[in-house]
């Protein structure tokens, strides 16, 4: 397979694990010598960051009333840029650049459609027409998700892969942490759980069960390490429960592995839509304990009792007798924590992620033939050696 000229489209304004793994994706396959593009809104953080790493980028606004602009905009992009491969991520610009794509006469690419959360997808028609005609081909960021297209959407199988968001084994090997910028003793555990303030995330059932665990251990420290639309009710909660010394909200941190080096056991409470989240990799290549649901592909990498400990979704009481068997038990903690860091490093680096997706493209690129042309790599791409 040749080089090739990748879009990827986002169309979500928001700044989470969805598009960190897409940046993570157009780094790692730039690095390869691939040319990458992106497509999103105007106000998007995702835009302005692929900006500053290099990438050719074009804003484009994708709401409900501006759907015929943005498709014309960018069928008129993926002609002028001479684009192979169109891969989608959120549902407005999944019908829009896939439609814009379907209107090229001639070279038309390939389009993918990454599917990142486990939510239920509709069995509408709608539905059909958005995931198994419209795209060449759909990736998942877990095997429930791809599991669930197929058993409850009937969605064709051959037609999916599940590909796990990958871990940049260098950066989180090992780091310094933040215990002297946060000011918590080197002597105080610390349980922490890491990710977008949202309500499927669960903190408020992470914040009820750290109130049980404090009666147990009152020498704790909680962290929340986060932004995001759930704050204003997430600090009241803390307040309102007295526990605004022992819970404590220190914002988004751009250098998370420093954040996750700061931890003693790493807590994901969220109540649905997770494929693998990469803050589950992140801490287990760290070599740290986890806690976490059982939430759409999580327990695909936390294996209970193995790499582990899992709790049912929406319940702090079960979370909390988690959280206390850790600081009762560290040291089989830890065993566990070792087991999945050999998990991660075997299984879910950066590297074999990058080597999936191009195999995957390169598959439906060998297998893709259309209006008399068959289309593998660009032609102005040497091949790889």
């Amino acid at each position: 397979m040749g080089y090739l000229r990748i879009l990827h489209t986002e169309g979500s304004d928001g700044w989470g694990g969805q598009e960190i793994r897409i940046l993570s994706e157009m780094d790692g396959l730039l690095k390869r010598g691939h040319r990458l593009f992106l497509i999103a809104t105007p106000q998007s953080q995702i835009l302005k960051r692929a900006k500053r790493r290099g990438i050719t980028t074009e804003a484009v606004a994708m709401d409900r009333y501006r759907w015929p602009a943005a498709c014309m905009k960018i069928r008129r992009f993926i002609r002028e840029h001479g684009i192979d491969v169109v891969n989608t991520h959120s549902s407005s610009d999944s019908w829009i650049a896939s439609v814009a794509a379907r209107l090229l006469l001639k070279h038309r690419p390939l389009v993918v459609r990454t599917r990142h959360l486990s939510t239920p997808i509709s069995l509408r028609w709608l539905s059909r027409i958005l995931y198994d005609v419209l795209p060449d081909g759909i990736m998942t960021t877990g095997e429930a998700i791809k599991q669930n297209m197929v058993r409850k959407n009937h969605f064709r199988e051959e037609r999916i892969i599940s590909v796990p968001t990958g871990v940049d084994l260098a950066r989180f090997g090992q780091a310094t942490g933040l215990r002297e910028t946060w000011g918590i003793p080197r002597d105080v555990p610390v349980v922490g759980t890491i990710g977008v303030l949202r309500s499927w995330k669960g903190h408020r059932f992470f914040i009820q069960a750290a109130q049980r665990v404090l009666d147990k251990h009152p020498s704790v420290v909680f962290l929340i390490v986060g932004d995001g639309p759930g704050r204003l009710a997430l600090e009241t909660e803390i307040k309102s429960r007295n526990l605004k010394d022992r819970v404590r909200m220190v914002g988004y941190c751009e250098e998370v592995e420093r954040a996750f080096a700061t931890l003693d056991l790493f807590v994901l409470a969220s109540t649905g839509h997770e494929g693998v989240p990469q803050v589950i990799l992140q801490a287990l290549a760290m070599g740290k304990p986890v806690v976490a649901t059982h939430v759409g592909s999580i327990p695909e990498v936390v294996r209970a009792e193995e790499t582990g400990d899992l709790v049912p979704p929406g319940n702090p009481v079960a979370l909390a007798e988690a959280i206390s068997a850790f600081l009762s038990q560290p040291d089989r903690k830890q065993a566990m924590a070792r087991r999945g860091q050999s998990l991660v490093a075997s299984d879910y680096g950066l590297q074999g992620m990058l080597d999936r997706v191009e195999r995957f493209y390169g598959r439906l690129l060998d297998g893709k033939t259309r209006d008399g042309f068959r289309r593998v790599g660009h032609k102005n791409y040497p091949s790889k050696a």
